[in-house]
């Protein structure tokens, strides 16, 4: 919970946050003093490193020739005979301490784990596989982006690993992949390698993988990554049949605008493209087929959404709409992915209305405070907070300093949070509800297949 993952080491409670680890006894008793700066499981008790000695049950037990103060225990693997300690020093490299060789070997960006016959580490290029006194280390062909890698166990010459909700296999031997073709719906933080049994664990749940029953039919690198660009293609065009709308990725959603001097790259990360694929149609599914076809009036086909990885600017932005040629264009980052899209999907309603000639939200200066003018411009150091929710003293007209710029953002910051049903301060505020009320009125009044949806629920 909050970022702490425990466990049982056989009689100690082994908890880790960040880069640091907590033991507790079986009353949940810490069994070291808070000064201790490391402490890891040995023999049932526990190792204590201090300066460059290593303390076991309270006795100087080894001198290590390199000084770890500055160093914290990312991880450890202990064995009967031997204990392995991960040490990472901010800002600079890592070791692998072995306690049978009293030597710490430097690495550069590694990540390890424990397998039943020693401990496996990898980086960009390798894979290394160390026996249990770290005599003998193999080195095999990594094609594995390594940030797909956080949930992964090694046993037998396969790494098993799960990733973008999908549990794969690597072969060490031939450097190719086995995966299951179905998706597991689980947001693990740990994983497991017991007895044949591959352990999935969240914070409520646990999802098993028998591993004798998995097929180890193979493909390659290049087969796998078509396979998964076929996943992609087909869920783009899914979200074009259903709704009519257009997806972007990669290439395709390359863009250079004049205006702020803009220069927008496309996603390329599967599993990025892929969520937010996924959150798209989540959020398209809300207002439905029909709405979309309003953005097809006059010579506009409709609305484009480009998914972005950067969009460099004169301004800090993680999202815009706009027209372009014949499209709505819809641009976010995969950052806060959703609730950039309901930014600027109320941007583009508005953008659509202006192009009927629609007259909406006439009477909105009247819900702002009397006499306020939006400042035009935004500065993220503004720290004048009046009115917004952060000022906290009643009067609250906005939801943040942003939304004070103009009335566009003002209306597009208060939809967001509806949209994303995430409306208590709104509710809480009765200025700002009389606002998201404005809001779902001009809405409705314009878009009355909307009438029926849950987008507006939080704010009933």
């Amino acid at each position: 919970k909050d970022g702490v993952y425990c466990y049982f080491d056989n009689e100690l409670v082994v908890c880790s946050k960040d880069d640091k680890i907590m033991l507790y006894n079986n009353e949940l008793k810490k069994v070291y003093d808070d000064k201790d700066p490391i402490v890891v499981p040995y023999r049932n008790d526990f190792i204590k490193v201090k300066d460059n000695t290593l303390y076991y049950k309270n006795k100087e037990y080894k001198r290590v020739n390199e000084d770890l103060t500055d160093y914290s225990v990312r991880d450890y693997a202990e064995f009967n005979d031997n204990l392995f300690i991960f040490f990472v020093k901010f800002g600079g490299n890592s070791c692998i301490y072995n306690l049978s060789k009293n030597k710490c070997e430097d690495l550069d960006n590694i990540y390890l784990k424990k397998h039943s016959d020693g401990l496996f580490y990898y980086d960009d290029e390798k894979f290394y596989v160390v026996d249990k006194k770290g005599e003998t280390k193999k080195e095999y062909t990594n094609t594995i982006n390594k940030n797909e890698l956080d949930l992964s166990e090694l046993n037998n010459h396969y790494v098993y690993y799960f990733y973008n909700n999908y549990f794969r296999i690597y072969n060490l031997d031939n450097n190719k992949f086995s995966l299951l073709d179905y998706k597991i719906n689980i947001e693990a933080n740990s994983s497991q390698l017991y007895n044949g049994l591959f352990y999935l664990i969240s914070e409520n749940e646990v999802t098993v993988i028998k591993l004798d029953d998995l097929s180890k039919d193979e493909i390659s690198q290049e087969e796998l990554n078509t396979k998964l660009e076929n996943k992609i293609a087909e869920k783009i065009q899914k979200i074009k049949d259903d709704y009519g709308v257009e997806y972007k990725i990669k290439k395709d959603a390359n863009l250079k605008l004049d205006v702020y001097n803009q220069v927008i790259k496309g996603e390329t990360n599967y599993k990025k493209i892929s969520d937010s694929l996924d959150e798209t149609e989540d959020l398209l599914n809300l207002f439905g087929k029909e709405f979309f076809d309003e953005f097809k009036y006059g010579d506009f086909t409709g609305i484009s959404i480009y998914l972005a990885s950067s969009i460099k600017s004169n301004m800090n932005m993680s999202g815009e709409a706009f027209r372009y040629y014949d499209k709505f264009l819809m641009i976010s980052l995969t950052d806060n992915y959703k609730s950039n899209l309901c930014h600027e999907l109320m941007h583009t309603m508005e953008s659509a209305l202006e192009v009927k000639n629609k007259k909406i939200f006439t009477r909105w200066s009247s819900y702002n405070p009397k006499g306020f003018k939006y400042k035009i411009t935004f500065n993220e150091n503004d720290s004048d907070y009046k009115y917004t929710i952060k000022y906290g003293k009643g009067d609250i007209y906005f939801i943040d300093n942003y939304s004070q710029t103009n009335e566009l953002e003002d209306r597009a910051t208060i939809f967001e949070k509806v949209c994303m049903n995430d409306a208590k301060d709104i509710i809480n505020n009765p200025y700002l509800f009389k606002k998201a009320k404005y809001i779902e009125s001009e809405i409705l009044k314009y878009y009355p297949m909307l009438k029926d949806s849950a987008i507006f629920d939080s704010i009933k």
